[in-house]
């Protein structure tokens, strides 16, 4: 990927048609060159000479959802006005239901936001269906009360004018990924991840096992990750570097993803690594130092 695109760019497609770089045209496209690549990697690991042509680590994707409604953007803004002035004529011609409503036994029981509350002696004329009308009228006139007098929250809370990433309560409208960092320069920032033992012939463990042990060992045993399925969302192959492929004596690794959303629970400091934090997908550009596998996780990042 060159200097300055993002995952969400406008590309030429291979009709010629300059669309938005997430379409399906464009997916498939990319799974093709990816499968073309995984292939030539395979073959050089097999041509390598090395004792083992890959090892396999297993990887989850936690996401914290977003907790608040994005807000809506201009082009929302104008459609729901112009709804808005389109609907108006025809709203007008739909008779009123408020004589309905005046003519209900129930019209004394707050519906309208008065203070005025049904006494025993009125409550004791009505039968039970107008009766229970009339106390649930009450009930949503009261929450309806209680509503209008709730402050509605900044948005921008204090982790985000910190820019504390290692908080949760930041970007409240956006999906938050949990990376974490290892003890080295290069490639430090990762997705929490656990090396696939050799030995996987335990019927009593899934692939999906392994991703999540990676995820508490980061996140501390406290943390309540609910996983996403049991095949991985993908799987990303890289070669070694050249010293510590004649040191492993393997060409590369093969990454399997998992998905996960965090559920509740404390994040504790990493005990594997040296520092986390809760990033939004256009932020995990500032960490992931390999620019193929930050365009590879874009089609896997949901």
């Amino acid at each position: 990927m060159a200097e300055g695109e993002t995952l969400s760019e406008m590309v030429v497609h291979p009709d010629g048609v300059t669309r938005p770089r997430q379409t399906a045209a464009f997916k498939r496209m990319q799974m093709e060159a990816w499968r073309k690549a995984n292939q030539s990697l395979n073959d050089k690991a097999k041509s390598a000479g090395f004792k083992k042509d890959w090892s396999h680590k297993m990887s989850l994707v936690v996401t914290r959802p977003p907790i608040l409604a994005p807000l809506p953007e201009e082009w929302e803004v104008k459609y729901d006005a112009w709804r808005e002035r389109y609907e108006a004529p025809i709203n007008a011609q739909i008779p009123s239901i408020q004589p309905l409503l005046d003519e209900d036994p129930a019209k004394k029981s707050n519906i309208s936001g008065s203070n005025v509350k049904l006494t025993d002696a009125e409550l004791a004329e009505m039968d039970e269906e107008q009766k229970q009308r009339a106390i649930r009228a009450e009930e949503i006139a009261t929450a309806e009360r209680e509503e209008a007098v709730v402050k509605v929250g900044d948005r921008i809370t204090k982790a985000d004018k910190e820019n504390d990433r290692k908080s949760l309560r930041r970007k409240l409208d956006e999906q938050l990924f949990f990376i974490v960092k290892k003890n080295r320069s290069d490639h430090a920032w990762q997705f929490p991840q656990v090396p696939l033992p050799m030995d996987v012939t335990n019927e009593t463990k899934q692939l999906r096992d392994f991703a999540s042990e990676g995820a508490l060992a980061a996140s501390g045993s406290t943390a309540q990750i609910y996983m996403v399925g049991n095949a991985p969302a993908g799987f990303y192959s890289y070669p070694f570097p050249s010293p510590t492929q004649k040191s492993l004596d393997t060409y590369g690794a093969k990454l399997f993803f998992y998905r996960g959303y965090y559920v509740q629970g404390h994040i504790s400091r990493p005990s594997r690594y040296v520092d986390h934090a809760w990033v939004t997908k256009s932020e995990l550009k500032e960490y992931i130092q390999d620019p193929e596998l930050y365009t590879y996780l874009g089609g896997i990042l949901i």
